[in-house]
């Protein structure tokens, strides 16, 4: 019973975050969305789920709010830089969300697949496309310690992957679906690197720098 009270505030909440995305999406330009700081709440209420990604009790809702991130931040972006000093707060949460949900300490279980890492790491790359195309291009209308703090977060991501993370002894002795059984064991002593999500940032910072 416990389980099902807590499945049904998660999809409660997934269908709230679903709704208010829907509002703002046909608003973003609202002269009181814009004075009611609409865009930084928006942000800071997903950046909770997106900085515990994979210890989220749904793992549909970090899902989701990163869809949300993309969606909410394509749309108001042009204001945010037209209406700069109504935007500041928006800006340092923009940044402290990419932070936590790129780098934060959330390494993925180890029964995630090989084509779920995949697709998880194209969300941190889906991300990174965004400072490209989206931010960086609008540069001189965003502030200069955003851009200082993205220019920073790519150069870490650029190396970020370079070096294996290896698991903890407690980890490799958990149970092991047996299809990773049949695997070599030393390919479990280390996580996937993220190659593509490096590459993506280090070209970022190559065409910017």
């Amino acid at each position: 019973r416990e389980r099902v009270g807590i499945s049904v505030y998660i999809s409660f909440g997934e269908q709230c975050l679903q709704n208010a995305l829907t509002l703002y999406d046909g608003r973003h330009t609202n002269e009181y969305v814009v004075a009611a700081h609409t865009m930084e709440h928006v942000i800071k209420m997903i950046r909770g789920p997106l900085g515990l990604k994979y210890a989220c009790p749904a793992q549909s809702t970090w899902l989701l709010c990163h869809s949300t991130l993309l969606s909410v931040v394509k749309k108001g972006v042009s204001t945010a830089c037209e209406q700069g000093e109504k935007f500041e707060g928006m800006w340092k949460e923009f940044g402290k969300c990419l932070e936590d949900f790129l780098f934060g300490d959330h390494r993925p279980p180890i029964n995630l697949s090989y084509e779920e890492r995949v697709a998880h790491e194209q969300l941190d790359v889906s991300l990174i496309s965004l400072i490209q195309e989206v931010i960086l291009p609008r540069a001189g209308n965003t502030p200069v310690p955003f851009v200082k703090h993205v220019m920073n977060l790519l150069n870490r991501g650029s190396v970020h992957a370079t070096a294996p993370q290896p698991l903890t002894t407690a980890e490799l002795y958990n149970p092991i679906p047996a299809m990773l059984r049949a695997t070599d064991p030393e390919a479990l002593n280390t996580l996937p690197l993220r190659e593509q999500f490096a590459k993506a940032c280090f070209e970022t910072l190559l065409q910017f720098s």
